[in-house]
């Protein structure tokens, strides 16, 4: 009877030894799961962690749009996207944006996954996002997958947190046009895809003149206003697919595919017109005056946004007849 006692107790030992191992190991999954920033990786790390804690068979599923449920008439979203998977322990080979799947069609029934998988919401304070589905793992609690549910939930509503203040980061407050940085982002990514298509493209570069004269004799809240009137009209002018920066204080620049030079001649054009309609209609007691530059050139491997908007820059400070 005492040999059984120190077996049981040798038994107990182990077993509260394995169940601190295991809050151990979790611990440092859950506080790796948290500290991802980038929605990629922090499914590619999920993954990985659901596989090492025991799963074979798994699928990560996120919405297209995440929205709040009652928003969708308490109503999964018709389309989904599966975005990591593996079965029987091997990664599945999926599009590199994900496999477009009705939502419905991956959810286990009742005759072929009836405890077998378990369906696990992602969701933060009223943000869907999609779930996953996974094995039952054995001799695991079933506190784990609360956590394991909430803390992939928590770090990807960091993620798209962090994707939203990176896209408010690319606005100019001010305008709602893109900031200089914004700008030299999507014009490197224009002149990359432009390389291959062997597209010519264009960078116009307008300065308002007299902001300093309105700033000094207006105030800064006039010259706001003739920046934000600047804007619009350039907004006006060019086209969607064309790329609108705020590049300094009342300087815009743009760049575009160009078709021909009859366009740039006539969206030059059409701009001055504009700014002379405006000056004639706005009511204020202030004209603005342009001043502008343009060049073109065809993309190569060496181009750089930097380079062109600075050539572009210079040639608008030239002195030369302004409209105003």
């Amino acid at each position: 009877m005492l040999i059984l006692n120190d077996a049981q107790k040798s038994y107990d030992r182990y077993a509260q030894y394995a169940r601190e191992n295991k809050k151990e190991e979790l611990r440092e999954v859950y506080q790796n799961i948290i500290s991802q920033h980038n929605v990629g990786e922090l499914l590619d790390y999920s993954m990985q962690e659901i596989r090492r804690l025991g799963s074979k068979n798994a699928t990560i599923v996120l919405f297209y749009n995440y929205a709040s449920i009652p928003y969708l008439d308490w109503n999964m979203p018709e389309v989904s996207f599966v975005k990591r998977q593996i079965s029987k322990g091997k990664e599945v080979a999926l599009p590199q944006d994900g496999l477009v799947i009705n939502s419905h069609d991956i959810l286990p029934t009742y005759t072929h996954s009836f405890n077998k998988m378990i369906f696990l919401p992602l969701y933060f304070y009223g943000e869907y996002f999609g779930y996953i589905i996974t094995d039952i793992i054995t001799d695991t609690a079933n506190t784990m997958y609360e956590d394991l549910r909430s803390h992939v939930s928590t770090a990807l509503h960091n993620c798209y947190m962090k994707e939203r203040f990176s896209a408010l980061s690319m606005q100019d407050e001010l305008t709602d046009v893109s900031n200089k940085n914004g700008f030299m982002l999507l014009s490197q990514q224009m002149i990359s895809q432009a390389i291959s298509t062997e597209t010519p493209l264009g960078i116009y570069y307008f300065d308002i003149e007299n902001l300093q004269s309105i700033n000094e004799k207006y105030g800064q809240e006039m010259g706001d206003r003739a920046i934000v009137a600047a804007a619009s009209l350039i907004a006006r002018t060019f086209r969607t697919t064309d790329i609108i920066g705020r590049i300094d204080g009342g300087g815009f620049a743009v760049t575009i595919k160009v078709r021909d030079t009859k366009m740039v001649e006539e969206l030059s054009k059409r701009l001055f017109e504009n700014l002379e309609r405006y000056n004639s209609h706005s009511g204020l007691p202030l004209s603005l005056s342009l001043r502008s530059g343009y060049t073109h050139f065809i993309a190569t491997t060496e181009t750089t946004i930097e380079e062109e908007l600075s050539v572009v820059i210079e040639k608008a400070m030239i002195p030369q007849r302004s409209s105003s």
